[in-house]
């Protein structure tokens, strides 16, 4: 992992639509990597700090990766009586699961990785961001496709993530978010179990990605919301797909959720508390109006089946 001969600082050019970049500036090169499946920067990302950057797309920046972890992992974890087995699809950089072993019920978390380069990067530059997860005898890392390791599992685990860049149907992670992929997930998510995915960018100009992403996961799962929230080192905000078999209120009394929080999770989150995940749950009315009619919102007057979270004051 020797650090590339390259200047003291470059611009990057990334991809937010089609139509527009952001542009970053790369400095303090860790490593640069070409692996089998990608090219892999640790770097300074400006005013973000040490960032993971996968085919010049940045993952996880130090400073604001917090705002995406805890929304992609908290809501789901929130909704489960007690979550004890969790399987984390991507995320190899370590940081939902770092969230995940915030959780005191939590006893094994296996992340599926597909590429050890990312492992080896984040293990060796990123521990700002990991914070030693991996030395955690809870966690395992296996080496395999995603969709493969869903296909062959046995096991049944209380939470699912899906921790994957951007959705894209050129990409070869694309697979990972059609209908078998859900099917082959619930088949393996206890009854009471929540499953969430990050599905992609939220710009008016391009929601037709995450249509396809809900009617998919809705042809197996009975109840999903959708809900959004912005990273600034990302530029655009994101969509995440919460889905459960059992159905679960989008209005969430602050104070019980706050109580669990305060119950089951071993240290004070930054940016979720029983407030912040009302307003996580909102979701805005133009993404509202774009979803496919009867799917990609569950009622706000519904309940959990089980109260530790979500149930309404």
């Amino acid at each position: 992992m020797t650090p590339p001969v390259l200047p003291e600082g470059f611009w990057m050019n990334e991809p937010l639509t089609g139509r527009d970049n952001y542009q970053r500036r790369l400095s303090n090169i860790s490593c640069h990597i070409r692996s089998p499946f990608q090219e892999i920067y640790v770097a300074e990302a400006g005013a973000y700090g040490k960032a993971l950057i996968l085919n010049g797309q940045l993952q996880a920046a130090a400073a604001d990766e917090f705002l995406y972890h805890e929304a992609l992992v908290h809501p789901a974890m929130i909704r489960v009586r007690s979550p004890r087995k969790v399987l984390i699809i991507g995320g190899g950089e370590g940081a939902a699961a770092r969230e995940v072993l915030r959780w005191r019920d939590v006893e094994r978390v296996v992340i599926v990785e597909i590429d050890r380069e990312v492992v080896a990067a984040s293990r060796r530059y990123l521990s700002e961001i990991h914070q030693h997860i991996f030395d955690d005898l809870r966690v395992q890392v296996v080496f395999a496709e995603g969709r493969r390791f869903l296909q062959t599992t046995e096991e049944t685990w209380d939470v699912i993530i899906f921790d994957l860049p951007d959705p894209a149907e050129d990409a070869p992670w694309w697979p990972l978010y059609a209908k078998d992929s859900f099917r082959n997930a619930a088949r393996r998510l206890s009854t009471d179990g929540s499953f969430v995915l990050q599905a992609g960018p939220i710009s008016p100009l391009n929601l037709a990605d995450l249509r396809r992403i809900v009617i998919n996961a809705g042809a197996t799962f009975p109840c999903l919301h959708v809900y959004t929230t912005f990273v600034p080192s990302f530029g655009i905000p994101l969509a995440f797909v919460l889905a459960s078999f059992r159905a679960f209120t989008t209005r969430p009394s602050p104070e019980v959720v706050d109580r669990v929080l305060a119950e089951k999770v071993r240290s004070r989150l930054r940016m979720l508390d029983g407030a912040a995940f009302l307003g996580l749950m909102q979701a805005p009315v133009y993404l509202r109006e774009a979803m496919p009619a009867g799917l990609g919102l569950t009622s706000p007057a519904i309940e959990t089946a089980h109260p530790p979270a979500v149930a309404a004051g």
